[in-house]
């Protein structure tokens, strides 16, 4: 996929001004006439291993590219030639037709040698293999409708044009082997990228099988990206081949290839994970560090300024005291309380001295009435004595 000049599908009839290669003989997509097709089963046998992958998106055109993890390949069987799925598109409708049909949506898997399918890629390199499934509103269930669920859902709103590609998180065995349709059959011709630059040299390899999909699937993504097909392109002198096996042979260099390639990719991943780490404890050793440099110097500031603080707050705090004194000496000359309290401290002895008289003479009236009664009581005693010695009828 061309990111030079830009292009949109609607004027597909104008490309070859940019695009040269778009008027070439061999363009794709094309109308599969089931009837016209010859056998190839030989010729073109293709044996397959996908692995699980992450999702890797970004948006071109209105137009969905996953990219996929390592580790799934094709193997034509009869040039022993092993390509590498690199990414995959997804149309609405379908880029090719079958009999004259078009069905609902169509996902393309590119497959390379080398280097991805951006053709401004530094390690681009022309020519591929494309393998195409086609669906129809049909089933809400199955692996197919699990792959896309996955992240339709997640892509922005900007359908236009999303420059960064994004990581979607998905299952782990979510993958392109998901897609893949129960019965192997397919159709094969040699075409073109159905966009620009449209260069040709590319396989086809287009199941027979068409999978069903459910129809949010389909609602989903045509709102965001109805139309991004090409119209059909003349088949020409080309001829449609038909491989009717419907299982791939097992290929043990495949196998071998996909897990040795997994494996690496999960080395290469942990390496990646520990080195994240070990930064990330690096950069968290370094600020611990800083921390603790900063507390040291704090404290030896601190320390080596020890008595002048103390002085600056000692001093403070007597400035503090003086102050509210004057505040409360001037409070207590303005309100007059001492005057106050001299009065008040006259006024109190006079009261005092004036209770003493009055003790006092409270006291002597008592001692008077004491010494009454005393003299009372003594007349009485002399007079009752006088009484008791005096003769009976005055006798002498």
């Amino acid at each position: 996929m061309s990111f030079g000049k830009p292009w949109g599908y609607s004027n597909s009839i104008s490309w070859k001004k940019d695009y040269p290669l778009a008027a070439g003989k061999q363009q794709s997509p094309v109308n599969i006439d089931v009837d016209k097709a010859v056998d190839c089963d030989l010729l073109c046998s293709i044996a397959m291993k996908y692995a699980a992958s992450k999702c890797n998106v970004r948006i071109q055109n209105k137009t969905p590219i996953i990219n996929f993890d390592a580790g799934s390949y094709i193997k034509f069987i009869n040039s022993k030639e092993i390509l590498t799925l690199k990414s995959a598109t997804v149309h609405i409708p379908s880029l090719h037709s079958v009999n004259g049909a078009l069905y609902d949506m169509e996902i393309v898997l590119y497959h390379k040698v080398s280097g991805p399918i951006y053709t401004g890629d530094k390690n681009y390199m022309p020519g591929g293999c494309a393998v195409s499934i086609m669906f129809q509103r049909g089933a809400d269930f199955g692996p197919q409708n699990t792959f896309f669920n996955s992240f339709i859902h997640k892509l922005p709103n900007d359908t236009e044009s999303v420059k960064r590609e994004m990581d979607i998180p998905v299952g782990d065995l979510w993958g392109p082997e998901m897609l893949i349709p129960e019965s192997k059959s397919y159709y094969y011709y040699n075409g073109s990228l159905p966009f620009p630059p449209c260069e040709e040299g590319w396989r086809w390899i287009v199941f027979e099988e068409v999978q069903g999909i459910s129809g949010s699937v389909i609602d989903t993504l045509r709102i965001a990206f109805e139309n991004n097909t090409r119209p059909v392109k003349s088949l020409g002198d080309r001829v449609v081949a038909y491989n009717s096996k419907t299982e791939f042979p097992f290929d043990g260099e495949l196998e071998k290839k996909s897990q040795d390639t997994r494996r690496a990719l999960e080395v290469s991943r942990q390496r990646a994970t520990n080195a994240k780490v070990e930064d990330l404890l690096r950069d968290e050793t370094q600020r611990l560090g800083v921390i603790d440099r900063e507390k040291a110097r704090t404290k030896e500031w601190y320390l080596s300024r020890k008595m002048y603080i103390k002085g600056i707050l000692l001093t403070l705090v007597i400035l503090l005291v003086v102050y509210a004194a004057l505040r409360l000496v001037k409070h207590i000359v303005a309100n007059d309380y001492l005057n106050k309290v001299m009065v008040r401290q006259a006024l109190g002895a006079t009261n005092v001295e004036r209770a003493t008289r009055r003790d006092l003479s409270l006291e002597g009236q008592q001692m008077q009435q004491v010494q009454g009664q005393i003299m009372e009581q003594m007349a009485a005693q002399q007079a009752a004595a006088a009484a008791q010695g005096a003769p009976p009828g005055g006798a002498r």
